[in-house]
């Protein structure tokens, strides 16, 4: 059986050589831990555990979204959460960040939270790049885009295009 030590060595090692970010914040939502993971991504190196608030690093327009959803964490008793936001490294460089945030807690009282997250800003970008394309597509072509309620819908005249896109050869083949 493994010692105490042996043990703690194996958990520093795991969290120290992850893929992942991970960092603890405490209760008044400072950093206590950063893994180097964290500290590569975010370029946090010699940043001082227990000085730097979360909330420095986010960008300004999510600050408020994501400090409510925090505390709502915190005031529904919701152990674990999911959430993604953009915030800057420390050279101001935009990063996405999607992140699972466990409460730490022990005989009732809260400490703090422990964070695994993940730079999800590729991820993003392509997001972004596909709703603009669809944009512009929409745009070019002149389609309206129309809200769609659950309907029955009859068809009586449909062009060719119309027929080939649905899948139609003839206008009895689906009760057209």
């Amino acid at each position: 059986q493994l010692s105490l030590k042996e043990n703690e060595a194996k958990y520093k090692q795991l969290v120290e050589e992850a893929h992942e970010m991970i960092y603890k914040i405490d209760l008044d939502g400072y950093f206590t831990y950063i893994n180097p993971k964290a500290q590569k991504v975010m370029k946090f190196e010699g940043l001082e555990n227990g000085k730097t608030h979360f909330t420095s690093f986010i960008r300004a327009d999510w600050k408020k979204k994501t400090t409510d959803f925090y505390m709502n964490q915190l005031t529904s008793n919701t152990e674990l959460s999911y959430f993604e936001f953009p915030c800057f490294n420390v050279h101001g460089e935009e990063i996405w960040v999607g992140q699972n945030v466990k409460v730490v807690s022990s005989n009732g009282k809260t400490h703090g939270f422990q964070v695994v997250a993940r730079d999800i800003t590729e991820r993003k970008i392509l997001e972004q790049s596909l709703k603009d394309a669809r944009k512009k597509l929409i745009e070019e072509a002149g389609i309206v885009p129309i809200p769609v309620a659950p309907v029955v819908v009859c068809v009586i005249l449909a062009n060719t295009l119309f027929t080939h896109i649905v899948g139609v050869e003839e206008a009895g083949e689906t009760g057209f």
